[in-house]
């Protein structure tokens, strides 16, 4: 499990550093709502269940871009509670793909992630005596990986830099959950969001 964190970490690190110093970046926040399900198989719960808020907020750049296609590297970092479970932070780094017809765009993600989750539950442990004693507050490094689906229109077409809405739809696996019969818990999420270019500044000889 150690190798497995330390490997996320560099992989999100490597993420920090631009691929490409002419590459459009931007900027983007976004606030969801989660439900734990097996993957896929709470669409629309997500819009008449519990609510389990969260929020993030990330960066990004296209490195690649075609005609209509468009090749993104994210990260970015974020908050959730989900009552009675736990409240948790992460960092994540992404790779996605844009698909644009005019405003429309299509996109796919697959990303990769640290979590630390902070239990809102009880956790008991068996003492030496046979008797389970509550154990104080703590907090789980975890990892965590994702797949995503959404769409985006573009606000003002008309400008070479322009800004975005987004709705998107994404499964999350958070893991180890716990070890001995919850090693995999699974999380679906919709997210509504806006990115906003970043433009560079050009110094004035």
């Amino acid at each position: 499990m150690k190798k497995l964190l330390i490997s996320t970490l560099f992989i999100c690190l490597i993420g920090l550093f631009d691929i490409n110093a002419q590459s459009e970046k931007f900027q983007f926040i976004s606030i969801y709502n989660t439900q734990p399900a097996q993957p896929f198989g709470k669409l629309g719960a997500l819009f008449i269940k519990d609510l389990h808020p969260g929020i993030e907020w990330g960066t990004g750049k296209i490195f690649k871009k075609r005609k209509k296609h468009e090749w993104i590297w994210s990260n970015r970092v974020g908050y959730f509670y989900h009552r009675f479970v736990q409240q948790a932070v992460y960092i994540n780094t992404d790779g996605r793909y844009r698909w644009r017809k005019g405003s429309l765009g299509i996109e796919a993600s697959l990303g990769l992630g640290l979590l630390t989750s902070f239990p809102l539950t009880g956790v008991y442990q068996l003492s030496d005596q046979g008797e389970y004693q509550r154990k104080s507050i703590y907090m789980r490094l975890q990892a965590s990986a994702n797949v995503g689906l959404g769409l985006s229109w573009v606000l003002k077409t008309k400008m070479k830099s322009t800004k975005r809405i987004f709705l998107r739809y994404e499964q999350k696996i958070q893991f180890p959950f716990i070890r001995s019969y919850v090693p995999f818990l699974p999380y679906s999420s919709i997210m509504a969001g806006c990115e906003f270019p970043i433009h560079s500044k050009s110094k004035n000889k």
